[in-house]
């Protein structure tokens, strides 16, 4: 829905500078004419635009990890790649937003955020995600693979 609405700005725009919206607003102060007149202060407010503008950028990337996840393709052993590439971008996000170091500096948002993340993660977390990771073939060389000399039993 935040998407939709940064789309379709300009039209929002368009519509509570019309003089029509001047009639449906009223001068009054009925629950609708005062709900009117919030709306246009959050449409012509660029502040609040570009908070849902930061709101989109942190949360892309948790976005495209919920979609990757959710295709009917073997992507089981991915997870662990995807869900700590998803958390860095974030930070990364945030970070830059804030204008602090991502190696020096301390985010209370980035925190918040993180403790969210990390708490579905350990709910979805399962053994079967820890195995089919392991299980991925880059994770070992060719020797091990072919039973060389480095290969633990």
């Amino acid at each position: 829905m935040a998407k939709r609405l940064r789309e379709v700005r300009p039209a929002l725009e368009k519509m509570v500078m019309d003089t029509n919206w001047k009639v449906y607003r009223g001068d009054g102060n009925t629950l609708l004419e005062i709900k009117a007149r919030e709306v246009k202060q959050c449409i012509v407010n660029d502040m609040w635009w570009d908070s849902l503008d930061y709101l989109l950028k942190f949360t892309e990337p948790i976005i495209v990890m919920v979609r990757l996840a959710d295709i009917d393709c073997l992507v089981l052993h991915l997870i662990y790649n995807m869900w700590d590439t998803m958390i860095e971008n974030v930070k990364k996000i945030i970070f830059e937003h804030e204008r602090k170091d991502v190696n020096l500096d301390e985010s209370d948002f980035f925190q918040a955020i993180h403790q969210i993340l990390d708490s579905r993660w350990n709910k979805s977390n399962t053994p079967l995600h820890c195995l089919a990771h392991s299980l991925v073939p880059r994770y070992y060389c060719d020797d091990w693979i072919q039973g060389g000399s480095n290969r633990v039993p």
